[in-house]
């Protein structure tokens, strides 16, 4: 009895925060400007890998499964999964295949998977910050939590795609538990998740900078030694 009761309760709310939250979201100019982020976000990192990473197996397999990501956000309905989740789904264990990570990195990965799924459990919930607060505070716990965890670019990589995607899967489990399946925003998951990419292929390639010009002024400074 008490559990039908508790059961009641949280679906009247999800079911009233979710409407609040989605109404909201129509009101504040809908899903285009976020559509228009995700695909600038996802050119400019495939424009990256193809230009910045140096020849390996890990740049043509990110250059292969970052176009297919850009080609099929248009055809995202062709199977019962959505093909952009198939596809991040195919390049994430493809590199966990390749890459192999220690049973420390699997903690931090389920961790990630739970922390996003309250994460998401919170912006719907919560009527105090906008969607675009809850984006910013995302991309930020994201960042830092990628840059605590290691040092190596491809393990942060397959942790952030793995925890991102269980996450989202333990998020929409919780939401069809209460009814609100239609609430589940998977726009706003490839927002968070290629944002905070971006962030972190911008800040490799500004410590790679900055590794070359202290490079150049040893070289600078042996010259004049010499």
């Amino acid at each position: 009895m008490l559990h039908v009761l508790v059961h009641d309760h949280f679906q009247k709310y999800f079911t009233y925060m979710g409407l609040f939250r989605e109404r909201e979201g129509n009101n504040s100019g809908g899903d285009g400007m976020y559509s228009y982020f995700y695909l600038w976000a996802v050119w400019i990192l495939w424009v990256m890998v193809a230009f910045y990473l140096p020849k390996s197996v890990f740049r043509t397999i990110s250059f292969v499964s970052v176009l297919l990501l850009l080609i099929s956000f248009r055809y995202n309905h062709l199977f019962a999964v959505e093909l952009p989740f198939l596809i991040l789904m195919i390049y994430s264990f493809i590199l966990l295949w390749i890459f192999r990570i220690s049973w420390r990195k699997y903690i931090q990965l389920i961790l990630l998977s739970l922390l996003y799924a309250t994460y998401m459990l919170w912006a719907l919930l919560s009527p105090i910050f906008d969607i675009l607060t809850f984006f910013i505070i995302g991309i930020a716990i994201g960042f830092l939590y990628l840059q605590y965890i290691g040092e190596s670019l491809i393990e942060k990589l397959i942790i952030w795609n793995i925890g991102l995607l269980i996450g989202h899967f333990i998020y929409s489990v919780v939401l069809n538990y209460y009814g609100l399946g239609l609430n589940r925003n998977d726009l706003y998951f490839w927002n968070l998740h290629t944002a905070v990419l971006l962030l972190l292929a911008m800040h490799s390639l500004w410590l790679k900078g900055l590794e070359a010009i202290e490079q150049l002024e040893r070289n600078l400074n042996r010259k004049k030694e010499v």
